[in-house]
């Protein structure tokens, strides 16, 4: 099958985007005492009640634009980066990136 310009570059802007993009799962739970141990070690100020603002940032946001990622399809190291970029789509200030991110990065530790 041969492919004109146009279409190959629609053909491979899907495939690059399909297997590069974290899949989807269920939007993760609360974070336990191993999640909030794990966020502090990121960032030191991180409370339970932080980090349920972060989960609630990322259920009210995250979903907007497309499903839920699957927060331990990336690596750990990413997600600061990831979060810098979706919180300036979603529009999150600065302390609600960082508790968003807070948030993720507890919900890896199980």
């Amino acid at each position: 099958m041969r492919f004109t310009p146009p279409v190959l570059a629609v053909v491979l802007g899907a495939a690059f985007f399909a297997g590069c993009y974290p899949k989807s799962a269920p939007p993760p739970g609360s974070v336990g005492p191993k999640g909030v141990e794990a966020a502090q070690a990121h960032a030191p100020g991180a409370s339970v009640a932080s980090l349920e603002r972060g989960r609630q940032l990322f259920l009210a946001h995250c979903n907007a634009c497309h499903g839920y990622p699957d927060v331990d399809a990336v690596p750990a190291a990413e997600w600061p980066g990831i979060l810098v970029e979706m919180g300036d789509n979603a529009h999150l200030t600065p302390v609600e990136r960082d508790e968003t991110l807070a948030f993720v990065l507890a919900s890896r530790a199980r």
